[in-house]
């Protein structure tokens, strides 16, 4: 004889097996960032597996402090990045100020664009930019990604809005919500200072959406002050384009019946990594947005605080006095404006000065 009721036990169970099953697979592909596991076998020795092998590759066994001492102590090896990324993000440095007769010879943001800068920010606007991240990206320091939020969205769709509409309305960005995790990742095989790393800072989903929706506006503003030669941070516009223009120029370099030449390289580490708040705020103005649009551009920037993961644990605690590229991603497109300041000024050293472009 058949008992119905374990057999409705036994369903149930191996529905809860197999939810348990597809949560760890989530899990395990999430943290091994292979977007391929959706299509292989879940065993779990073939995870650990993974996960042994990234964690070599990504564990730093020791690291040269700035002093150029190495240490390999676990504490020591987190508070070394500590030290390099304070220094790097909240020190502050002596920026120049702007240069007001090369602002003037370029386009400003036309008023009209003022209203859609200004514009009230509706639901679809929100739950399109939520939508719009990527489910595999890394959580913040909430331990929320996206997927959450997305599977979760008939609960918590109503505060999420109120979340997003109140920093708009408002004008002021609650701190808890642009703290970021620095995550390490080796430029090469051979690493032995911090600065051998390419810093991503992973953000909460709350302030990715606010960002989002910020360079949605600002993407439309900007078009007529980007000089077509820039190909950064803009879509459809490819930085490869500008590595073969490159190419191009530099073909006949070489030979002896060339005129005399030389080429520059711009240091753009140095140039925006010491890029200081008061100098982005009056660059903005000066731009021609609308003072309550910059404000909140500032609030992003201005209240950003940071932790390092190294080894799996989170070290330091600080805030950014200035631009870096660990951070720069998150809303870019200010940025193509001080792009666009580096170019006028080069392209002015040409007009007054004996520098000339080659033939």
């Amino acid at each position: 004889m058949h008992n119905s009721n374990l057999q409705a036990i036994d369903k149930q169970l191996r529905k809860s097996l197999l939810q348990i099953k597809e949560c760890e697979r989530q899990y395990f592909s999430q943290k091994l960032k292979s977007k391929f596991l959706k299509e292989c076998d879940s065993g779990t020795s073939f995870f650990h597996s993974l996960m042994n092998q990234r964690h070599c590759q990504n564990f730093i066994p020791a690291i040269q402090r700035m002093d150029g001492s190495l240490t390999s102590s676990s504490a020591e090896v987190g508070a070394a990045f500590v030290d390099f990324y304070g220094h790097l993000l909240a020190t502050p440095k002596v920026t120049a100020p702007i240069e007001l007769d090369v602002i003037q010879q370029g386009t400003y943001i036309d008023v009209a664009s003022h209203a859609c800068l200004l514009a009230p920010v509706s639901d679809l606007d929100i739950k399109n930019a939520l939508f719009d991240i990527d489910d595999g990206k890394a959580p913040g320091p909430d331990g929320y990604s996206s997927c959450f939020f997305k599977k979760s969205w008939a609960v918590i769709h109503e505060d999420f809005y109120i979340a997003v509409r109140d920093f708009f309305q408002t004008g002021a960005m609650l701190k808890q919500i642009n703290h970021s995790i620095i995550a390490l990742i080796p430029k090469s095989a051979n690493t032995s200072s911090a600065s051998d790393f390419r810093p991503i800072s992973c953000c909460n989903v709350i302030y990715k959406v606010i960002a989002k929706l910020l360079a949605a506006r600002l993407s439309q503003a900007l078009a007529p002050i980007i000089s077509p030669m820039q190909n950064a941070f803009l879509g459809g516009r490819l930085m490869t384009d500008n590595i073969h223009l490159l190419q191009e120029l530099l073909r006949n370099y070489g030979r002896k019946r060339t005129s005399p030449r030389c080429m520059m390289k711009i240091d753009f580490k140095k140039a925006f990594d010491s890029v200081q708040w008061p100098f982005l705020h009056q660059l903005l103005l000066l731009l021609g947005f609308p003072s309550r649009f910059v404000h909140l551009i500032m609030q992003c920037v201005e209240t950003a605080s940071y932790f390092v993961a190294v080894n799996g644990s989170i070290y330091g605690f600080f805030s950014g006095e200035k631009w870096s590229s660990a951070r720069g991603s998150s809303i870019p497109l200010p940025f193509s404006g001080l792009h666009g300041i580096l170019l006028k000024n080069v392209m002015q050293s040409f007009l007054i000065s004996w520098i000339s472009v080659p033939p």
